[in-house]
């Protein structure tokens, strides 16, 4: 049991050490929480505050290396982007991006790992009178250095 009053709904994946779970909470501390249960301890991490926004549509993925990637869209700086948080196998964060295009809206954000070293990045977006998916290729290695993305659109014809 968590307490943690979820107003968004809750996100979970599973890796070797344990569950990790994600969610939206208007409770004492407002934002996107986390949390991970370890199975060698039987216990619950504390809860922590990925992003102090209004978090929606939050997923929780696990990478092949049993790292874990918590992806969610949220309005930032006048933009409505997409967070990003790479953790451990045991739940503490590496990095955490904000992945963003111009002049557009970025919601629904979805992920698959297509090899060790990349991952599928889909979105929804809405812009310029039109509604469109997308999807990018992403090295992991680029995202452990760089802390704010603005992914670029690649028109075609």
């Amino acid at each position: 049991e968590i307490d943690g009053g979820p107003h968004k709904g809750t996100s979970v994946s599973e890796n070797d050490g344990g569950f990790h779970f994600a969610w939206f909470t208007a409770g004492n501390a407002t934002g996107l929480a986390y949390t991970q249960y370890s199975r060698a301890d039987d216990t619950f991490g504390h809860r922590e505050i990925l992003s102090e926004g209004v978090a929606k549509n939050m997923q929780t993925y696990t990478l092949r290396d049993g790292r874990i990637v918590v992806l969610w869209d949220e309005f930032v700086e006048d933009q409505q982007k997409i967070g990003l948080v790479i953790k451990t196998q045991d739940g503490e964060t590496v990095t955490q991006n904000w992945l963003g295009v111009q002049g557009a809206e970025v919601s629904f954000p979805n992920l698959v790992q297509i090899n060790d070293d990349h991952i599928l990045l889909a979105w929804g977006e809405n812009g310029n009178g039109r509604s469109l998916i997308m999807a990018r290729k992403i090295n992991l290695a680029d995202l452990l250095i760089q802390q704010d993305l603005q992914i670029k659109r690649h028109n075609r014809s």
